[in-house]
């Protein structure tokens, strides 16, 4: 049997570079022999040779012979395709450039369209949980459903404290009204403070002066806290009773009469037998709450709010006008200080040029006594001179850094009066809750007097009533609110849906939804007993 063929060697170029691979792989102080035999392979041995190498040593020796190449093709271009080849890979790196950049905005926009993306986070497993919380502490005898009636008095009274008791140094707190309340006897004195705080702001409204009783026009009774209790009584009539005796009812005293009653015939029944402390702690609260609900109706609450509304506009347009004296004032001084420059490069230029003639022109000048005391009297002209410059110098820093304080001060001071002046607007307008969270409760913060961070649950009205409505073929399903609830319960329905946002914490009913990605609300918020949870224990 004949022997079988073997195949070609390889050339001892190709076993020597094979071998020292093997040997010196990975080995730092080898790395640059090792490049230079690969280079050396690249430039003298076929590709068939080198073809026929392992596969990796087979990809650095082709890559090496690819640069070599490209540096030969280089040499032996002229100036003008060098400028042609860099101008092509310029462009071909742009290009790179471009396609990263765009699949870069890609997955960013993406991910912002998932992140922006509503869900129910009822249903989102890996949903925080929420903080912990706890009833408000209350006290023996007043429930927690009041809680929100009495945070209402107070802030009520903070928010129009310049028009209810614009001279009492002493404010309404939460904690001291409600131990009044839940006391009978110890609370008469605090209880009743607030009530002539409430009448004298009402009696002495313009809309009330029809409200009499024996003929008698109630604000010219004394307001005491003896006779607070009455007057609260007659103030809460729906309409005058001499009036509905008759038969007529006079046109101021018909202004209250066009609302609903604030209290039931009943208590005022009641009021007219007994004294105010004596009241049941919820009758109490009810009194209070109707006292405000009749000020909130009164033409001094109207102009109120309307002058804090323009004395706002007033103070921004003042800021407008000092920012813009300031800014023209910045320009001006730039302006000034431009010129200032560019006059004295000129004068500098001219000094040195005078300067140098003078130099030019000095002689050596004998030295002899008469000129020694020339000498003296120049030297001393000069210090005399750069004296008073250095203090006029000084004089007009020290007048600009005054002026520079009071331009601080006045712009502090006008910044306070604004800061104040639209805070004070803010505080006479509708409080509304924080926002909603993943259960539909709210979450409200008030004045310093009622401290803390408040969650409300079961704030929904019984008039309300949350059903879906069946979705068209073309449209997604959408939650419709039902009546809107009064004012006690605040809610924020509209015909596109309610609590679109409740997820957030600064959501509002149907605001910012996107037409294309509509998230279909599944939940809805819960009837039940209206409580108040504390997040912060008041101080």
């Amino acid at each position: 049997m004949s022997s079988p063929k073997l195949g070609k060697p390889l050339h001892p170029m190709a076993l020597h570079l094979l071998r020292y691979y093997k040997e010196n792989k990975g080995k730092e102080d080898k790395k640059n022999s090792l490049s230079s035999l690969i280079s050396k392979a690249a430039k003298n041995l076929p590709s068939e040779e080198w073809g026929r190498l392992p596969e990796e040593l087979k990809e650095l020796v082709q890559k090496r012979w690819e640069l070599l190449e490209q540096k030969r093709r280089w040499a032996a271009m002229s100036e003008e395709e060098k400028q042609e080849e860099m101008k092509k890979k310029r462009e071909e790196l742009k290009e790179k450039l471009r396609e990263k950049a765009k699949e870069r905005r890609e997955k960013e926009m993406l991910a912002r369209r998932e992140m922006s993306r509503r869900y129910e986070d009822q249903e989102i497993d890996d949903g925080k949980t929420l903080p912990a919380f706890k009833l408000v502490d209350m006290p023996e005898g007043l429930p927690n459903t009041l809680f929100g009636d009495v945070a209402l008095i107070v802030d009520f009274l903070y928010c129009y404290t310049e028009l209810l008791m614009p001279d009492d140094q002493y404010p309404i707190t939460a904690v001291a009204l409600m131990e009044a309340l839940a006391g009978e006897r110890s609370g008469f004195l605090y209880l009743n403070r607030v009530l002539v705080v409430l009448l004298q702001t009402l009696l002495q409204d313009e809309l009330a002066e029809g409200y009499s009783e024996l003929d008698m026009p109630l604000s010219e009774i004394p307001l005491t806290m003896h006779s607070v209790s009455e007057l609260a009584r007659l103030c809460l009539r729906p309409c005058d009773s001499q009036d509905e005796a008759s038969g007529r009812g006079s046109e101021k005293s018909a202004g209250f009469a066009d609302f609903d009653e604030v209290v039931s015939s009943e208590f005022l029944e009641k009021l007219d037998t007994c004294e105010i402390f004596e009241l049941a702690p919820e009758e109490k609260v009810n009194l209070l709450v109707a006292l405000c609900h009749r000020i909130l109706m009164t033409y001094s609450v109207e102009d109120h709010v309307y002058a804090k509304q323009q004395r706002a506009a007033e103070l921004w347009k003042e800021r407008a006008a000092m920012l813009k004296e300031v800014n023209d004032r910045k320009r001006a001084e730039k302006q000034k200080q431009k010129e200032k420059e560019g006059k004295g490069e000129k004068k500098k230029d001219g000094n040195a040029k005078e300067k140098i003639k003078k130099e030019v022109k000095v002689e050596p000048e004998p030295e002899d006594m008469v000129s020694t005391v020339k000498s003296r009297r120049l030297m001393s002209m000069q210090a005399k001179k750069e004296k008073e410059e250095m203090d006029r110098q000084n004089k007009e820093r020290m007048e600009k850094e005054a002026e520079e304080e009071r331009i601080r001060r006045q712009k502090a001071a006008a910044e306070r009066a604004f800061q104040e002046g639209v805070t004070k607007a803010r505080l006479v307008l509708r409080r509304t809750p924080l926002g909603t969270d993943r259960n539909h409760n709210r979450y409200w913060l008030f004045s310093d007097l009622v401290p803390g961070l408040y969650i409300e649950k079961g704030w929904v009205h019984e008039s309300i009533e949350y059903s879906f409505t069946p979705p068209p073929d073309d449209k997604p399903a959408e939650l419709d609110g039902g009546e809107e609830a009064d004012a006690g319960s605040d809610t924020t329905n509209n015909s596109q849906g309610v609590e679109k946002d409740n997820c957030s914490i600064d959501g509002v009913a149907g605001h910012g939804a996107a037409a294309a990605d509509i998230c279909i609300e599944t939940t809805a918020p819960k009837q039940g007993q209206n409580l108040m949870v504390c997040m912060r224990h008041p101080r």
